[in-house]
């Protein structure tokens, strides 16, 4: 959840509501995450009126965001990759330490 909202605020500062939207989360869970990223000065917030607009404190954070999003993506392409080329392998047992991925 707290990659998906900070990928959210790539385009800017959004409140809330907006981060409740996109995410899908609840408001009180997108709060809790926001309050624990804004802790960590990962996020800075200002209030304006009842809103509560984030945004990055931390300019380094959407490159390392891309490229932990980007290494989720290709660990998550792998395991269908790994399986097609277990079944056209002679002798690569079910469980295996090939077949599973695991060196």
């Amino acid at each position: 959840m707290r990659l998906r909202l900070i990928q959210a605020l790539f385009s800017g500062e959004r409140h809330v509501g907006a981060l409740v939207a996109v995410t899908g989360g609840s408001q009180a869970n997108i709060s809790r995450h926001l309050q624990r990223l804004t802790r960590a000065n990962i996020l800075a917030r200002r209030r304006e009126g009842l809103l509560v607009f984030h945004r990055s404190a931390d300019p380094t954070i959407f490159p390392l965001c891309e490229r932990v999003c980007g290494r989720i993506q290709q660990e998550r392409r792998r395991p269908a990759q790994r399986s097609t080329k277990a079944g056209s392998q002679p002798g690569a047992a079910a469980g295996s330490a090939a077949a599973s991925g695991y060196r």
